[in-house]
Formats: C-alpha cells, sequence, structure tokens
C-alpha cells in the first residue's frame, strides 16, 4: 500500500469516527517518518539512471572512436597493419574508458 493510500485510508477512519483525532495525528507522523528514512537509505532514481547514461555515453564515444580509427586505418595504413591495430583498439579502448569514468565517480 502506498503512502497516499495510508493517509487516505487514516482520514477515512477519523471521518467514520473508528479513530480518534490523536491516534491519526501519531499514524500520520510515523507514516511519514518512516517514509523519509526510507528515501534517504534508499538510492533515488535518479543516481541509477546517472550511472545508466554515463555507462551508455562511455559505450558511443567508444563505438565513434573506434570507428573513426577504423576509417583512418582503411584509408592511411596497408590493411596488414591496420588490422592488428583495430584489434588491439578494439580490446584496449573500452577498458580504458571505463576505468577513467570509475575513477572520475570518486
Amino acid at each position: 500500500m502506498t503512502l497516499a493510500k495510508e493517509l487516505e485510508d487514516l482520514e477515512a477512519r477519523r471521518a467514520a469516527g473508528t479513530l480518534s483525532d490523536a491516534d491519526v495525528e501519531m499514524a500520520k507522523d510515523a507514516l511519514l517518518r518512516v517514509a523519509a528514512e526510507t528515501r534517504l537509505t534508499q538510492p533515488a532514481r535518479d543516481e541509477r539512471s546517472a550511472l545508466v547514461v554515463g555507462l551508455a555515453s562511455n559505450l558511443m564515444l567508444t563505438v565513434i572512436v573506434l570507428a573513426l580509427i577504423a576509417a583512418g586505418a582503411y584509408v592511411l595504413a596497408p590493411l596488414t597493419i591496420a588490422a592488428p591495430v583495430m584489434i588491439l583498439c578494439a580490446l584496449a579502448l573500452p577498458f580504458i574508458w571505463l576505468w577513467e569514468w570509475i575513477t572520475d565517480l570518486f
């Protein structure tokens, strides 16, 4: 049950006369205190979405740079040199940028 439903239920009980005003106020205070504590202890969706956006942007940057390196290697170097360079870049760049991004978080 959500906090809004709980508060509506308390107001309905107060209106029906099954709970006293003091009991309703104590219950509201307890519900709001628990909601505030829960909100402080759980990570916000904004924090999680920021992590996902950071990972996605690093992935897009990796793909773009690898495509530029591939185009440059294809135009400027013979295929026997370009292929090993591309393999090494494809393996190394994602780890380098991920390490850089993780260390920037701290």
